[in-house]
């Protein structure tokens, strides 16, 4: 998976734990992106700049949203897998 589009899914995930009711699910997600790759490689890709700059985009747009188009996102995610 390339940098960029796992800096934004973790970004995604690690917002919609904001939800204390669903926070598991999300943080099962998360540990199930990763599962097939080696500790060494996810810390390599979690300190490049194009997951930094992913995750950090993500999340900025993320906070714009209203809190009911949010939860709408994070529903969405969830029920898509």
């Amino acid at each position: 998976m390339a940098n960029d589009s796992f800096g934004k899914i973790e970004g995604i995930l690690d917002f919609c734990t904001e939800a204390p009711q669903a926070a598991p699910n999300y943080q099962e997600r998360k540990k199930s992106i990763a599962e097939d790759i080696s500790e060494k490689e996810v810390t390599d890709a979690r300190r490049a700049q194009e997951y930094k700059d992913s995750y950090q985009g993500i999340s900025d747009e993320l906070a714009k949203l209203p809190k009911d188009k949010a939860v709408k996102t994070c529903s969405a995610y969830l029920e898509s897998k």
